[in-house]
């Protein structure tokens, strides 16, 4: 469904990405761990074209999307979830949800609050008056509300309690039966029992591809996550 081939990417003259290439099927939850700072978060970014590869390309359901507009990606149907979340925070959650539908061909806002049933009670409240984990659900919820065909998480558990991670875990895994999902995630717990396919990046580069078994047996995350 999604081809990244061979990207380079940079941030004025500080090249970031180098030669990362990844891919995601139709039935697949990917992750994509590293340490901070090496170039887990711009692998999205690029994809999205909110950092212009330097060369390489980028294909989502087989057309060429590589430094295409990012609103027309995302009319593509790929959703993509900041690790800001990116929520109108002086909107209701529900014009919210409205201005995802807004800009998609196919709005799913019904969808959306059956997979977060949470929120039909917070329509009428502003997205900065709810709590982090809230905020992470309307972010994900927006994201379903607009038909995505793929969906993109940037570190989705982050500063989450516990509980609520285990409650988005659950979500996601519901989620990924109908839609596939490129996560980057900092919680190895929480990758390994989502995922099928894992990629680590070390200094900007695929390091790593594999299973959960497998870097399991590889040593993996010892050899490139730990200090």
């Amino acid at each position: 469904m999604l081809e990244v081939e061979d990207i380079h990417a940079s941030y004025g003259a500080g090249a970031v990405l180098f030669g990362v290439s990844l891919e995601i099927k139709e039935d697949e939850v990917v992750c994509i761990l590293g340490r901070n700072g090496v170039g887990k978060s711009t692998i999205l970014k690029t994809i999205m074209n909110l950092v212009s590869p330097t060369s390489g390309h980028v294909r989502f359901k087989g057309q060429e999307i590589t430094r295409k507009r990012t609103d027309k990606i995302a009319k593509r149907g790929i959703g993509y979830v900041p690790e800001d979340r990116d929520i109108f925070s002086t909107l209701t959650v529900l014009d919210n949800l409205r201005m995802a539908e807004v800009a998609s061909k196919k709005p799913q806002r019904e969808k959306a609050l059956e997979y977060f049933p949470m929120l039909m009670d917070l329509l009428d409240q502003e997205g900065g008056s709810l709590s982090g984990g809230e905020q992470q659900m309307l972010a994900i919820a927006r994201a379903v509300t607009a038909g995505s065909d793929l969906m993109m998480l940037d570190e989705p558990s982050e500063g989450l309690a516990p509980v609520i991670r285990e409650e988005l875990k659950e979500i996601l895994s519901e989620l990924a039966k109908e839609i596939p999902i490129l996560l980057v995630e900092q919680n190895l717990q929480l990758t390994v029992d989502l995922a099928k396919r894992i990629y680590i990046i070390v200094n900007g580069a695929v390091a790593f591809v594999g299973t959960p078994q497998e870097m399991e047996e590889s040593k993996a995350v010892e050899k490139y996550l730990m200090v």
